[in-house]
C-alpha cells in the first residue's frame, strides 16, 4: 500500500466518517422533534388532545361545502357554540377521532360541529365522510386557508368557539368526547366568558382540567422549536401549549 492510499484512508476515517455520523444524528433529531410531516408542512399529532384556554376573535371564513353546491361560513352560526375541526382524509388521527365528533354532533343539537377539510382531494374527503357516516357540515379548503388563519400547526386541530365568535379553546391532537363535552357545557352558561371547567378564568389562573398560560410576547411569525405553517402568524401560541407539545414529543401523554 503506497503513501497516497494510506493518506486517503486516513482522511476518510478522520473527516468523512464523523461528518456522516453527525449528519445522520441531526436528521434523526429533526424527524423526532417535528414528528411526521404532511402536505403543506403541518405535522400529524397522534395523541389525545388536552384543551388550552384562549380568548381571541375566531377568524372568519367562507368556503365551498365539501358536498353539494353551497358554501359554509362561520358567520352563519353566530350565537351558537361551534366546534371547528381541521382534518384531512390522509390524517390517521383524524380517522380515529371522526366517530367521536359525530357523537358530539348528535348529542348536542344546540351546538354546531364544522369540519374543515385541509389540503385534500375532494373525492378522498367525500369518501372519508361517507365511510364514517359523518353528518355535520364540512367545508372544502384545498388551499389550507383556515389552518393558516387560525395558526394550526398540526392535524387534527379543533377550536371551540363561543356564541360571540371568539375562540375559547384550542385542542391539538385527537378529540375525546370526555374532554370536549365539559368545554361545550362551560360555554353554554351565561358567564362563560369568565369561567372555565374547574371554575377559574381561562386567562388568569390554572384549572384542574384546562391548561392555561400567559401569552407569548414575541412579535415574529415563528417560535423556536415549535413547528408551524410558514405563512401564519403564530404569536398567539401560548407558552403552556409549547410546553405541552414538547412533553408529548418526549413521550408524555397529558390527558
Amino acid at each position: 500500500m503506497n503513501r497516497r492510499t494510506v493518506e486517503r484512508l486516513l482522511w476518510t476515517a478522520v473527516v468523512v466518517v464523523p461528518l456522516l455520523a453527525v449528519s445522520g444524528a441531526l436528521l434523526a433529531v429533526r424527524v423526532f422533534s417535528n414528528g411526521p410531516r404532511a402536505p403543506g408542512g403541518v405535522s400529524i399529532e397522534d395523541f389525545v388532545a388536552t384543551p388550552v384556554a384562549e380568548d381571541r376573535p375566531a377568524p372568519s371564513f367562507d368556503l365551498p361545502s365539501l358536498v353539494g353546491l353551497g358554501r359554509l361560513s362561520l358567520a352563519d352560526y353566530r350565537g351558537r357554540v361551534v366546534v371547528l375541526n381541521i382534518w384531512a382524509s390522509w390524517c390517521g388521527p383524524c380517522r380515529a377521532e371522526a366517530p367521536e365528533l359525530e357523537r358530539v354532533a348528535e348529542q348536542n343539537r344546540d351546538v354546531v360541529v364544522v369540519g374543515i377539510d385541509h389540503e385534500d382531494a375532494r373525492d378522498a374527503a367525500v369518501s372519508f365522510r361517507r365511510r364514517f357516516g359523518l353528518t355535520y357540515p364540512m367545508a372544502f379548503d384545498p388551499g389550507g386557508t383556515v389552518a393558516a388563519a387560525y395558526g394550526a400547526f398540526g392535524l387534527p386541530t379543533t377550536y371551540v368557539i363561543d356564541g360571540s365568535g371568539r375562540s375559547r379553546y384550542r385542542l391539538v391532537g385527537r378529540i375525546a368526547t370526555s374532554v370536549l363535552e365539559p368545554l361545550i357545557s362551560a360555554l353554554r352558561t351565561p358567564d362563560s366568558r369568565t369561567r372555565a371547567p374547574g371554575g377559574l378564568s381561562p386567562s388568569y389562573g390554572p384549572s384542574p382540567f384546562v391548561m392555561t398560560a400567559n401569552r407569548h410576547d414575541q412579535t415574529g411569525p415563528f417560535r423556536a422549536g415549535f413547528p408551524c405553517l410558514p405563512t401564519i402568524d403564530a404569536t398567539h401560541v401560548l407558552d403552556g401549549e409549547v410546553a405541552q407539545f414538547r412533553r408529548q414529543r418526549a413521550g408524555w401523554r397529558v390527558q
